[in-house]
């Protein structure tokens, strides 16, 4: 083998190994309401029903504060805290996935919001 051909082999290797790690870390891992508290710390992605009554958004600040229920145990329930402006769509949605870590305060802060509008997925009139 020419040595022009071992270089491009490494680099090639290289290169590949330093893709994976990078997103390895921008993957979330998908878990309920209990395995996102009980593992503090770690960026997870969890899913639940929005109860309606506990939004509180402060404008001014850009700060959304949300319970959320577990999909499957409602009466599993979870402060979510996203420090950035409400998503357009979150009046009207019913569940939501929020990405981020649950803290030792008690409360999920939420990097990422994604909102699930079921009027969005349903038939049109016919």
């Amino acid at each position: 083998m020419k040595p022009a051909h071992i270089i491009a082999l490494i680099v090639i290797a290289i290169t590949m190994g330093v893709t994976l790690y990078s997103f390895s870390g921008a993957i979330a891992k998908h878990v309920t309401l209990e395995q996102a508290i009980h593992d503090p710390g770690v960026t997870l992605q969890v899913p639940g029903k929005i109860l309606k009554n506990t939004v509180t958004y402060d404008p001014s600040k850009g700060g959304l504060r949300f319970k959320i229920a577990d999909m499957n145990n409602p009466s599993e329930v979870m402060q979510v805290v996203y420090d950035q402006p409400k998503p357009q769509n979150f009046d009207t949605a019913t569940s939501v996935e929020v990405v981020g870590q649950y803290g030792q305060d008690g409360e999920f802060h939420a990097s990422t919001l994604l909102v699930k509008c079921p009027s969005k997925y349903s038939d049109a009139a016919k």
